[in-house]
């Protein structure tokens, strides 16, 4: 399995909700700066050519903006219901037959999405923030960029 599949029970429902790779983003980065600076001469943000982040352009992008979101002060929950909306809305980012099972897998990981974030964003308010279930791991800390 790779990583990817390890974190989200399975492969990522292409091209992406936003909720399962921003989770696979705070597993590979330490800090949003690290995950929006440039790689070299790149004008794009690192995760976005970071092939341990598997999803579309775009949709990586909206991940990357879900988590300026929150780290700007959006509430979490509102944050990701935004997300949410986009996902559908744009119809997957124009793959209408993953909005459903997309949608699903960023229910399935949304727990430990939570409970990332609540480390990984810690001038969040923690009262917003749901705990990670007791028996599932965050991240495998071996799996960093």
């Amino acid at each position: 399995m790779t990583p990817e599949q390890t974190l989200l029970g399975g492969a990522l429902v292409y091209p992406g909700h936003p909720v399962p790779l921003a989770y696979l983003i705070m597993c590979a980065y330490p800090d949003l700066e690290t995950a929006m600076a440039r790689d070299g001469d790149s004008p794009w943000p690192a995760a976005l050519g970071n092939q341990a982040i598997p999803g579309g352009g775009g949709e990586v992008r909206a991940a990357l903006t879900l988590l300026t979101a929150i780290r700007d002060g959006a509430s979490p929950p509102e944050a990701v219901a935004k997300a949410s909306a986009r996902w559908r809305d744009g119809r997957a980012g124009g793959h209408p037959r993953a909005v459903d099972p997309g949608q699903a897998q960023a229910e399935h990981v949304l727990a430990r999405f939570y409970a990332l974030l609540d480390s990984w964003l810690p001038e969040q308010d923690r009262a917003v923030v749901l705990p990670a279930p007791a028996s599932e791991a965050v991240c495998r800390p071996s799996w960093t960029r």
